[in-house]
């Protein structure tokens, strides 16, 4: 399975950037995860910015791709939950998953509604460059449960 994580976002700082480094060298045990940065949009008003930068997302998937929205307002798992949603996804399709992070001001209605799930990493706000790495720790932690290795509880 081919997974993309999308994350509207500006140059990464190179200290989180290493950390991120990490988990996508960890995880190509077990997926193909590309990491692809979007630039944020230099619109004034929020949903301007919201349109330009789902304009950005958009060109970047394909139509028979799975979306999945880190957003606030998704549901929110356990690192065994989040799991068995990977586990699902593997059983389920060949088609690439997309895990999007979308910018300041959340997403467009036109991503909303190309999307077929939305998680949330918890219900306190992050920096974006922080949840990408909250989200390939997490990544690499379902795949070690699915697994049954240790880095879970080791």
């Amino acid at each position: 399975m081919k997974m993309l994580l999308l994350a509207v976002s500006k140059k990464p700082d190179a200290r989180l950037q290493q950390l991120i480094d990490e988990y996508e060298a960890r995880l190509k045990h077990y997926v193909t995860l590309q990491i692809k940065l979007v630039q944020p949009s230099d619109k004034h008003d929020a949903l301007s910015i919201k349109f330009a930068e789902a304009t950005r997302l958009l060109k970047e998937i394909n139509a028979d791709d799975y979306i999945i929205l880190l957003d606030d307002k998704g549901k929110e798992f356990s690192s065994e939950e989040l799991a068995l949603q990977i586990q699902k996804r593997l059983n389920d399709s060949l088609r690439r998953t997309v895990f999007c992070i979308g910018g300041a001001y959340g997403f467009h209605e036109v991503i909303y509604g190309r999307a077929s799930m939305k998680l949330s990493l918890s219900r306190l706000t992050f920096p974006h460059q922080l949840c990408r790495l909250i989200f390939t720790e997490q990544l690499y932690r379902a795949f070690s449960i699915l697994k049954g290795e240790k880095y879970h509880h080791g």
